[in-house]
């Protein structure tokens, strides 16, 4: 499912993101109140996943020792990645060249028959993100075959797939969607035998796929039978706010921001010439390199902040240049395969989330609504907006870490209370961080083939 990406300043992030398993945020390690249990959530305890710290579990993921039995993904053995023609009428950009090829996608597969597993990846991911190779692995240990779909907030979605290049409204996202699935479907089932159709999400793809399943309830167009959300924000601005503030807190400012990357790129050089050779960025030596330089939490929530900030610059230049909104780019400016983006990365770093949302998300759908303001949007992308359908639909469970850092006090709780027994809640995992760890692959597995979530 590997897929090179053109050369760009965005190479730095992708660098950074090997480091952040995802965007995430800080909250203080919440302890697990014993009224929460009340729900019917189940709680898996005791849980030996030695990191404490949320942060250190976002950053570093499962320590080596821990990792469950997968499978590698091997291309042209039990893995292929393919494109699908571009899904919408507008033209791509000189800029963005390199998608004129299609929307990206991958499949990791069993050698015979098994239910199929479309996987939206979270905010900024592609289908061959880190964090959607790991839950792919998991997942083909679990008997399943995988469809990887890259999130809306991709810059190959955005140009491809998206109907107006201006992802986050949670219920336009499904739609796109669910074109984009129904496109590649016809593909892949020629290819693999497929007995049952099932969908999962991550991060912001788990709220993807809350509101896809939704739709899929109204139209019946894929008939998913079950429908996982893994680590889900509630409140989308809410998580923003909170991944946005680590940035503010630790980068904002003339040069700091600036001045952390290099200092990040100075130690990966350091680390390599200690390696002997080229930085190897697997599980095994970040971990090792986590035990060895134990990074405080300031340059802990530094990074996130960074990788974060880094995302939302790629998201909003996109939707710039396609709908020539004027946020960080001139309208007319001459975008080609040749020019230099170094001015936007740094402009970028100076707008936060919520001026993102005032200056060009707002304005861009209020010219297509009067009444779409500011409150209309925080509203729409909770998902407290379709509780009542994630009460009532026994195909969703729910799969979290009591200690993820993207969701505010009281959030976990929700959750707990609207999916009772459908919900399981891991002590301690930070944000999508202990997915290659044994018990949560035994978890991912049971979903798909028992059916633990209140079937």
């Amino acid at each position: 499912m590997h897929e090179r990406e053109p050369a760009s300043f965005y190479a730095r992030r992708r660098v950074l993101a090997g480091l952040a398993s995802s965007t995430a945020g800080a909250l203080a390690p919440r302890p697990l109140a014993a009224a929460a249990r009340r729900s019917g959530a189940r709680w898996i305890e005791p849980y030996d996943f030695p990191l404490e710290d949320p942060f250190a579990a976002t950053v570093v993921g499962t320590p080596p020792a821990l990792e469950a039995e997968r499978p590698e993904l091997r291309l042209g053995v039990n893995a292929w990645r393919e494109r699908v023609g571009v899904l919408v009428e507008r033209p791509i950009p000189d800029v963005f060249w390199y998608d004129r090829r299609g929307l990206g996608y991958g499949v990791a597969h069993q050698p015979g028959a098994a239910p199929l597993v479309v996987l939206i990846a979270g905010t900024g991911g592609a289908f061959n993100s880190r964090t959607t190779q790991i839950l792919a692995r998991g997942l083909l240990a679990g008997g399943c075959h995988v469809l990887g779909i890259s999130s809306p907030t991709f810059g190959n979605f955005q140009t491809t797939a998206s109907s107006t290049g201006v992802p986050g409204r949670l219920a336009e996202d499904a739609r796109d969607l669910e074109r984009a699935i129904a496109a590649i479907l016809p593909a892949v089932e020629r290819r693999i035998r497929v007995t049952g159709l099932h969908l999962a999400g991550y991060s912001l793809g788990a709220a993807h796929a809350a509101h896809l399943a939704r739709r899929d309830a109204a139209h019946r167009r894929f008939g998913f039978e079950r429908v996982l959300l893994l680590n889900p924000p509630k409140s989308l601005f809410s998580s923003l706010r909170i991944v946005d503030g680590l940035f503010e807190k630790h980068l904002a400012g003339p040069g700091r921001g600036r001045a952390f990357v290099d200092r990040a790129f100075d130690a990966f050089a350091e680390l390599q010439r200690q390696a002997g050779g080229a930085l190897d960025t697997s599980r095994e030596f970040l971990y090792a390199a986590y035990r060895a330089l134990q990074p405080g939490r300031d340059t802990l929530e530094a990074l996130v902040g960074l990788v974060f900030r880094l995302m939302a610059t790629n998201l909003a230049f996109v939707a710039d240049v396609l709908t020539g909104s004027g946020y960080l780019v001139a309208p007319d400016a001459p975008l080609g395969p040749t020019s230099s983006l170094t001015n936007v990365f740094v402009a970028g770093n100076r707008l936060s989330f919520e001026q993102f949302l005032d200056d060009l998300f707002v304005p861009y759908f209020r010219a297509r609504e009067p009444d779409f303001g500011r409150e209309k949007a925080i509203a729409e992308q909770d998902l407290a907006a379709i509780e009542p359908f994630l009460r009532e639909d026994r195909r969703l469970g729910l799969v979290t870490s009591a200690d993820d850092i993207i969701l505010a006090p009281g959030e976990l709780a929700w959750f707990e209370a609207v999916f009772g027994r459908r919900a399981v809640i891991f002590p301690r995992g930070g944000h999508c961080g202990n997915y290659a760890e044994r018990r949560f692959v035994e978890e991912l597995g049971a979903f798909f083939h028992s059916g633990w979530a209140g079937r």
